[in-house]
């Protein structure tokens, strides 16, 4: 039954995205300048040449490839074709979802919970109907992850291969991508370093299957996603449209630019839940802007699960009371999920720690565990990174962190099979949690109904 409530929510999300790509012409940044270069001028696109020039760009030469044989010079048109592509790209993101809970040894509500807490994020849904490579990136990297998983845990020579094309695939769709790349590099390391990690006879497998990885990965991506070429020019293979800031002091606060990370302890040690409640939407303006603006922890939070909470891009700025109380709403009730994260992040870390000091995994592989797990956190490392690189206000963006979608995924329904373990004999508390996270699901499709309603007049 629960299986068949997991197509329906399937499908549910496919209407939605649909339905935006529809009514939708506008993404967060102008990567159609790079498509028409590529249609137009026969030729890569420069960092210089437009603000997304610096992007690696399998996702703009695929578009620049489907317009050029499709019989259409309407702009309008061309748009919705580039967002029905990501639109695409979602629906594989979320079968691969799919697929692996499925495989999960976890509850059936438990896999339909967490499937439908991806399948209905706004954030997730609003940037599938956009044309923007972040769709393609997450799609890629959710495959590389899942064939990695499978890879690791059951020494299969096909997913091996599948693991080699994705983790290629996402790093010639976004820089962010290589961060995936640098954690199946670790894991390969983990099981030559541990002991107890392979047998002396599956060794040579294991290295030549490193070595396959690492070779052909470095022969494609450092050439075809202009991260060498990024390198000789600018002295960096990663390069962005945005300056970088010097590092924020520890306290002293400073407001420089489009105001964003002003201190370490203002920006990564505070979670301001109360201005947000108080100001759920976000101004992008450089005065008259609320404090949780500077909060890391309190952007990625609300601009994870609301997809108004900035008011960017402008077509997208709904005003009114009422989304500012659908958005209160969804941040009330995002809180049960993050603390599902928290605790199948508290358990996995847990059981990894005894596990390396002598112990054993009772659920699944514990490479499986490690993967996911480190994923998480991994991405969770390079927003920090990030974000104390730059300091911008825009590039405190969640879609940063959904190349990790599928981690986050993971723990979601760990720390979820942990609540209801605990829960089992107290019915009341079971459906008490039940109706909150419904409840938050009616929250997020309330978003994308307001959402595609405004852009729809």
């Amino acid at each position: 039954m629960y299986k068949r409530y997991m197509v329906w929510v399937f499908v549910l999300a496919a209407v939605i995205r649909v339905g935006l790509v529809i009514v939708n012409w506008e993404a967060n940044d102008d990567h159609m300048k790079v498509i028409k270069i590529f249609m137009n001028e026969h030729r890569v696109p420069q960092r210089e040449d437009c603000w997304e020039g610096f992007q690696p760009k399998l996702y703009h030469a695929f578009c620049a490839v489907t317009l050029s044989v499709l019989p259409t010079d309407s702009l309008s048109v061309q748009i919705r074709l580039c967002q029905m592509i990501n639109c695409m790209a979602g629906l594989v993101t979320l079968y691969a979802i799919y697929l692996f809970l499925l495989n999960l040894q976890y509850p059936d509500k438990v896999k339909l919970f967490a499937f439908t807490l991806i399948a209905l994020n706004p954030k997730f849904a609003g940037i599938n109907a956009q044309v923007t490579n972040d769709s393609f990136v997450i799609m890629f990297s959710t495959l590389c992850l899942y064939n990695a998983y499978k890879f690791f845990v059951r020494w299969d020579k096909g997913n091996l291969l599948f693991m080699i094309f994705f983790s290629i695939m996402a790093s010639l769709s976004k820089g962010n991508a290589t961060v995936i790349a640098i954690l199946i590099i670790c894991m390969f390391l983990l099981k030559f370093l541990h002991p107890y990690s392979i047998r002396n006879k599956a060794r040579a497998g294991y290295l030549g299957a490193f070595a396959a990885y690492l070779l052909i990965f470095l022969l494609i991506v450092p050439f075809f996603g202009q991260y060498w070429n990024h390198y000789r020019r600018f002295g960096s293979p990663f390069v962005t449209g945005i300056a970088k800031k010097p590092m924020p002091h520890f306290f002293e606060k400073e407001y420089k630019g489009r105001v964003g990370v002003v201190s370490i302890f203002d920006s990564y040690f505070t979670f301001r839940f109360i201005d947000m409640l108080k100001t759920p939407i976000i101004h992008v303006r450089d005065k008259g802007y609320p404090i949780s603006r500077t909060s890391v922890w309190s952007q990625l939070y609300g601009n994870t699960h609301f997809v108004h909470f900035t008011e960017w891009p402008p077509t997208w700025v709904s005003e009114g009371n009422a989304v500012r109380w659908v958005g209160r709403g969804i941040l009330l009730l995002a809180l049960l999920p993050t603390l599902y994260w928290f605790i199948g992040a508290w358990r996995s870390v847990v059981s990894l720690f005894w596990y390396y000091l002598g112990g054993r995994s009772s659920k699944e592989s514990i490479d499986g565990k490690v993967l996911l797990t480190v994923g998480s956190f991994a991405y969770a490392a390079f927003f920090v990174v990030f974000t104390m690189t730059y300091r911008s206000f825009e590039v405190m963006k969640a879609i940063f962190l959904f190349p990790a979608l599928l981690c986050n995924c993971y723990l979601l329904a760990e720390g979820m099979d942990v609540v209801y373990e605990k829960c089992s004999s107290k019915l009341k508390v079971i459906h008490f949690l039940d109706v909150m996270l419904v409840a938050l699901f009616v929250f997020y499709y309330v978003d994308l109904l307001i959402l595609s309603y405004h852009l729809a007049l």
